[in-house]
């Protein structure tokens, strides 16, 4: 599925190919959660606009979003080159474990 869901980049629009591409990465990595974030306002706001929950089986589409003065380890975080932030555990992770946001997505 992986392979077809990727020969429809650029051809259905990004919102439609999310869900599936997000669940297939989560199976592959065998991953609980993949989600899919967008940088607003010159770097100050993170929105999620979609994550896969890979126990569900499906993809939650409730908005959240963080801002640089909430959660600036997080935000740290993202400065590092690789800009990706792969977790154990979000809730004792130094880089994360400032957000009410991440407990309310348990």
């Amino acid at each position: 599925m992986f392979d077809r869901v990727v020969t429809q980049i650029g051809v259905l629009p990004l919102e439609e190919l999310l869900p599936a591409l997000l669940g297939e990465i989560a199976e592959r990595l065998k991953v609980e959660r993949v989600g899919y974030f967008r940088i607003e306002e010159g770097g100050n706001v993170l929105q999620q606009d979609i994550q896969y929950v890979r126990s569900r089986k499906n993809s939650d589409t409730k908005v959240v979003r963080l801002c640089a003065a909430d959660y600036p380890g997080y935000f740290a975080a993202l400065l590092v080159p690789s800009n990706l932030i792969i977790s154990h555990d979000v809730m004792t992770d130094a880089r994360l474990v400032e957000g009410g946001a991440w407990r309310n997505r348990r």
